[in-house]
């Protein structure tokens, strides 16, 4: 009986966990490409606008950031791929 318990309690932390973990997953990719003066934090703010997406500007740009692989700076002329949340 303790086992059987024991199974069904990490059954259910495992499917919690995931669906605390995991993404939604309803993103649409956005190709933007950086003009001349733009920072991420300012894309992620009109994305978010055009979007109406309710995710915190940080998470969207940490996001594009580990996608699409980028360093210290972005250059104008630069394709950067955001994902925003689709609105149903």
């Amino acid at each position: 009986m303790r086992s059987v318990l024991i199974a069904i309690t990490a059954l259910l932390i495992g499917w919690n966990s995931h669906a605390i973990f995991t993404e939604p997953e309803d993103y649409r990719p956005v190709a933007v490409t950086v003009r001349e003066g733009d920072t991420l934090e300012q894309i992620a703010y009109r994305l978010k606008e055009k979007y109406n997406d309710d995710r915190d500007w940080r998470y969207i740009v940490f996001q594009a950031t580990v996608d699409n692989q980028i360093g210290e700076f972005i250059y104008p002329g630069q394709q950067i791929i955001f994902r925003v949340v689709r609105k149903k």
